[in-house]
């Protein structure tokens, strides 16, 4: 009887294993989706706290005049030699724009001889652009040139094409000679424009 009842529990265990065996195993779904992510994160800003930049301002060269002209007085235009460049790296709730002002300094040579009242006036001919440099500006004097919409972020620049300079020189009783090179320093200050009072 043991040998007979093991004979059938082997004989059913067998014929479970066959069946389990003729059951169709349904095949694993197709991958046909995917969902990955693309990145981009900000290591600085320029500068460090976000604020505001003069990231360039150009130079004018108005070229050559005669003696002459010098003990006279004359006129030159110029045009800048690069763009001018400005980046607002400040955050969009502060309202304020900004402005930039120049100061010009008294044209000297290298035996500093110097030149009488200089002045210099701006004028910006390109169309439409992010901004606009306009005003005059005299000898050891200042002008803001620049008063920005407060709304706009980012690199903005005045094309150096657009952007045009009146030299009037008055005439300097001073002795010059062949290859005299008078040259005045321009000093650009970029600032936060004034917050609007309220109510206004």
């Amino acid at each position: 009887m043991f040998h007979t009842r093991t004979l059938l529990t082997a004989a059913f265990a067998g014929l479970l294993l066959a069946s389990a065996q003729l059951t169709p195993v349904a095949a694993a779904e197709a991958k046909v989706t995917d969902q990955t992510t693309a990145t981009v994160q900000i290591t600085d800003t320029d500068p460090a706290d976000g604020g505001l930049t003069l990231i360039q301002a150009p130079n004018f060269d108005f070229k050559t005049v005669a003696a002459e002209a010098i003990y006279n007085g004359f006129e030159r235009t110029a045009t800048a030699d690069q763009d001018l460049i400005v980046l607002d790296a400040r955050p969009f709730d502060d309202a304020n724009g900004w402005t930039l002002t120049t100061q010009l300094g008294a044209f000297r040579n290298a035996r500093a001889g110097e030149l009488n009242t200089s002045a210099l006036a701006f004028n910006t001919t390109v169309t439409d652009p992010a901004f606009a440099a306009n005003g005059e500006l005299t000898t050891n004097g200042n002008a803001t040139l620049v008063v920005s919409p407060a709304s706009i972020r980012g690199t903005q620049a005045l094309a150096a094409d657009g952007l045009h300079v009146k030299l009037t020189q008055t005439g300097t009783q001073l002795q010059v000679k062949k290859g005299d090179r008078f040259t005045a320093d321009l000093t650009w200050t970029l600032a936060p424009a004034a917050a609007t009072p309220a109510g206004l």
